[in-house]
């Protein structure tokens, strides 16, 4: 049984995770990094960040990845790998049951970043330096729950950080 949870997100200073449905910077390391941290893991998102990942790759869902979709609406005729789930609870009761592997990644969007904070054990988070405008945004957490385990900082194309935080235990 699958005990890792974790959480993958790119936000901005201001916490801007989105808008319009799609990402408000075009950054090839994070995509990379994002990947190479999600493949061959199951991946917990809401129907709106799935409609966004099919709607860039042509109705596909990503390859080697089972994904885990949070959504109240009845979706039908979903791709082979892809399960539908009414509350987040659910969709990592069943990747926790299904997922041979060691950690299970949740992708967003915002409302089940707000849902998953409290649930994760680590969070690996690319911080942009810089604000930008937004209609999505990733929630506020505290500190003091948290240890900075791995930070890489970059420079270009522009200023960001990969770091990864780690849940203190009491």
């Amino acid at each position: 049984m699958t005990e890792k949870i974790s959480l993958i997100c790119a936000m901005a200073r201001n916490h801007a995770i989105g808008i319009k449905n799609d990402l408000p910077w075009h950054l090839p390391q994070d995509l990379e990094h994002f990947k190479n941290l999600t493949k061959g893991k199951p991946i917990i998102m809401g129907r709106l960040t799935y409609d966004s990942i099919l709607s860039r790759r042509n109705g596909k869902p990503l390859p080697h990845r089972v994904h885990y979709v949070v959504t109240r609406q009845n979706l039908t005729s979903l791709p082979e790998g892809v399960h539908v789930f009414d509350n987040l609870e659910s969709a990592i009761a069943a990747a926790r049951t299904n997922a041979p592997q060691d950690e299970i990644m949740i992708i967003g969007g915002a409302s089940i970043y707000r849902q998953a904070v409290p649930l994760v054990n680590r969070m690996y988070l690319t911080m942009i330096n810089r604000d930008v405008d937004g209609d999505a945004f990733f929630p506020q957490w505290n500190d003091a729950e948290w240890a900075i385990t791995d930070k890489q900082d970059f420079t270009e194309p522009e200023n960001f950080s990969f770091i990864t935080l780690d849940r203190r235990t009491t």
